[in-house]
């Protein structure tokens, strides 16, 4: 399954490429990670390890594969029990004062989620707009999803 979604930000791209090279900031706009914590010695570079955590309680790493500042961040899945494989990826190009930030997701579930998928790409189109709305807010208005989450 493949979904891509974008954002334009008002901040500058230098805060925007800050903003998401922190991994600690994850939790502030993606709805399924309640934590997002460097593994590897910081700070994040390439090779690096993120371990997240859904509000489930399961755990993911993910291993920063590119890291082309300021432009590009991609990490590729290093264990999960829901997916066999994944790749996330963030693109910033800049349009005029604002940044455009282009979110792309490739997965392939393990078996059984894998009967899922048409439900899920139908679902997780709706829930990538709105993390990067989230993105958006928590860049531009400083927004914390934590707050609504409790944590």
């Amino acid at each position: 399954m493949h979904m891509t979604s974008s954002v334009l930000v008002k901040s500058s791209h230098e805060n925007t490429w800050a903003f998401l090279v922190d991994e600690s900031n994850a939790p502030r706009w993606d709805r399924s990670v309640v934590r997002s914590e460097l593994v590897s010695p910081p700070p994040l570079q390439l090779g690096s390890i993120v371990r997240t955590t859904a509000p489930s309680g399961m755990k993911q790493e993910f291993c920063v594969e590119e890291l082309s500042e300021p432009h590009v961040l991609r990490f590729s899945l290093v264990r999960s029990r829901w997916f066999r494989q994944a790749q996330l990826s963030f693109t910033l190009l800049p349009v005029g004062d604002a940044v455009c930030i282009t979110h792309d997701i490739k997965v392939t579930f393990r078996f059984p989620w894998s009967v899922l998928i048409p439900v899920l790409a139908l679902f997780n189109k709706r829930a990538l707009a709105a993390d990067l709305d989230a993105l958006r807010r928590a860049i531009d208005e400083g927004y914390d999803l934590t707050k609504l989450k409790g944590s």
